[in-house]
This record gives structure tokens, sequence and C-alpha cells, in this order.
């Protein structure tokens, strides 16, 4: 055992120890006048030093060492965040506030390891129970079998399905390398391509962002915005000529809704899921 070992224990627990054992901590060559060879400890000090050590709480920085990078950190909000209007929608442990399109329930839907999961693909999109209309929307996912989704907002529940009414931001798994177009991941469905290639492979956990605010939409993947765009603008009218909404009156029409999950058919899983409000200026 070496000596300087009593630097690793608190002062209190190190005295406590020393002085059951009657030994006297080093002092340095500052305020000793002539230093001695520090004498050598018997085994029992050793042996309540270690017992010390072992009993001593770990740091912060030794347990997450430990943990996978963002378990503690996932359905959690930051100080800033809540200072910033930041609201989560999803617990990490239930599917409380939430219900699928045009039910009253969330069957087919479950929770799974801190994530919302579609474990029955075909039992239609999950929704918060709540509207939304000028907002920053986000949320982490990852597929675990197929891969197609969307995050579809400002959705009038109607008889028909929710991209019937609200624009969707197209959930697709990418490789870091891949060519993306306006049906591609992160794309502003059948409407517009995005801008960049942020993806970093498709079995990564993707960050996305839709900010609506008034008749502007934005789409962001992993921090990059790569759709930006202005409802009715000679841009807007363009793309919608040129896509499957052409004829679409109600396609874009509401000025808020609500924001679905959509389920494509695919094993899928979501969180971090976040909201915050924005005022139209």
């Amino acid at each position: 055992m070496r000596l300087e070992l009593w630097r690793r224990v608190p002062n209190v627990s190190l005295l406590s120890c020393f002085r059951h054992v009657g030994i006297v901590p080093p002092q340095s060559s500052e305020t000793v006048p002539n230093p001695q060879p520090p004498t050598k400890r018997p085994q029992h000090a050793n042996n309540l030093l270690h017992r010390a050590i072992r009993s001593r709480p770990r740091t912060d920085r030794f347990r997450s060492a430990q943990q996978a990078p963002g378990q503690d950190s996932a359905n959690t909000l930051t100080v800033q965040e809540k200072k910033d209007g930041w609201k989560l929608l999803f617990d990490g442990k239930t599917l409380n506030g939430w219900r699928r399109y045009q039910n009253k329930d969330t069957n087919g839907w479950n929770v799974k390891d801190g994530c919302i999961y579609l474990e029955k693909p075909g039992v239609g999109d999950l929704m918060p129970d709540q509207k939304f209309d000028n907002f920053e929307f986000s949320i982490d996912w990852k597929f675990e079998t197929g891969n197609n989704s969307g995050i579809v907002y400002r959705v009038a529940e109607t008889k028909g399905p929710p991209w019937q009414t609200g624009p969707e931001m197209q959930v697709m798994p990418q490789g870091p390398k891949d060519k993306l177009g306006k049906n591609s991941g992160g794309a502003l469905y059948d409407m517009y391509a995005p801008s960049a290639n942020p993806f970093k492979g498709k079995d990564e956990w993707t960050t996305f962002k839709v900010v609506a605010k008034g008749k502007h939409l934005e789409h962001w993947v992993n921090g990059v915005k790569v759709v930006s765009c202005d409802l009715g603008s000679s841009d807007w009218n363009e793309h919608i000529a040129k896509s499957k909404w052409k004829d679409n009156k109600e396609f874009a029409s509401q000025p808020g809704g609500y924001i679905t999950l959509q389920d494509h058919g695919s094993k899928i899983l979501f969180r971090n899921v976040k909201v915050r409000p924005l005022e139209e200026k």
C-alpha cells in the first residue's frame, strides 16, 4: 500500500482512521522544517483505509462512465429547456395523455425500454390528446423492423387519414451518403426534399424537429435545418402543383391541430418527445 493512498479518501474519514491507529498524516516540507521519512503504517491501518475507500460513494464522473450515453437524459428536460418553455409529452413510463387517431385508446402501442413503441403495426397513428398551432416539436426515433413512418402535424381529426390534412415530416432511416429526395427521411413528404444530409446512420438514433409558426414551416434533422417553406407562397404553390396533393384542398389547410406518430407498418421506437408553444408575430 503506497502512502499517498490517503489522498483518495475524504479528509474527515482519513483523519478518523489515523486517529484510530495513532498515526498522524504526513505534512508537506513547507510546514515541517526537517521532514523525516514517513513511518510505515501497520497492516491494520491499511485495512481501515481499504474499508474507507470501498465504502466511499462513487462520483458522478465514475457513474456516468458506467452508463450508456443518453441513459439518464432521455425523456427529461434540461434547466434551460424548462426556462425556454419546452414541455415533455412522454414521461418514459406510460402513455398517459396519448391516444390513437380516431380512437380513445392506445391499443397496439406500448412502452418499451423508456420509449413509445409501435408493437403491433396496423393499429393506426398515435397522438397526444391536445392540439398545437404554433410550436416547435422535437423527437428521437429508431426502427426495430421496417423503415417507414412519419410525423404528421396540424392534423384535423376527420374521417380520412391524418396525412390528408396535415403535412408530414418523413421518418425513414438514411445513410450519411444517401442522395435525398422529396420522399426521403426529413422531407416534407412529396413536397420538399431535404437540403442537406445530416443523418448519422441507419441504425442510429435520429432527432427530428418540426417548427410551425403561422405559415412558416421548418424541418430539422440532428440539429440541421433541411426544409424551410411558407404556406401559400409562389414557391409552395409550384411544389404542390407537382405533388400528390395538387387536387387536395384540405392538405395543409389547418392553422393548428394534432401531431401524430405514423403507423406505416414498421415497428419503431420514439423517445424525448417534447414541444414548445410559440407565439405568432
